[in-house]
């Protein structure tokens, strides 16, 4: 998704470029107002009751979890592509059984086909077809849906 972006998808992940960029420019950033990056970034809030919501956004106040978040988002733009487009070229794909769920109301579903993706890189049978699925929700589906979430994930794993 970091190589070929269509501008619906990075208007609405705006972040993953963001917080990608070199240090300490996205932590600068956060670090001047970690609550208006929390109302941003967590812009499902309706889907967290008060306490959640409030344990999110206090992470964006402590400095060394928002630089650990940042890294993750640097490791996936560089390391991770470079590793996933190696993979690609010598033709290595995801050999284990796989499932995977995704918000209904979410931008994966509005802009992807995931199943169709993930068979890209999968070997074949290896991605559950069936008990992969759209979850009722948007992009953060173990909050909204943790029944449905841990129902799968038991069902996946029997």
């Amino acid at each position: 998704m970091f190589l070929a972006p269509r501008h619906p998808f990075a208007q609405l992940y705006w972040h993953w470029f963001f917080l990608a960029q070199a240090s300490p420019f996205p932590e600068d950033v956060i670090a001047a107002s970690p609550a208006a990056f929390a109302r941003k970034t967590l812009v499902a809030q309706e889907v967290y009751d008060e306490v959640a919501y409030r344990a999110y956004a206090a992470q964006f106040e402590d400095r060394a979890t928002v630089h650990a978040m940042c890294e993750d988002y640097r490791a996936a733009a560089k390391e991770d592509m470079e590793e996933q487009m190696a993979d690609e070229e010598a033709g290595r794909k995801i050999q284990c059984p796989l499932r995977v769920l995704w918000g209904k109301e979410g931008v994966v579903e509005k802009l992807f086909d995931a199943r169709a993706e993930w068979r890209k890189v999968c070997v074949e049978r290896a991605l559950d077809e069936e008990g992969s699925f759209a979850v009722k929700g948007g992009h953060f589906i173990p909050e909204e849906r943790p029944v449905d979430v841990v129902m799968s994930v038991l069902d996946f794993f029997r």
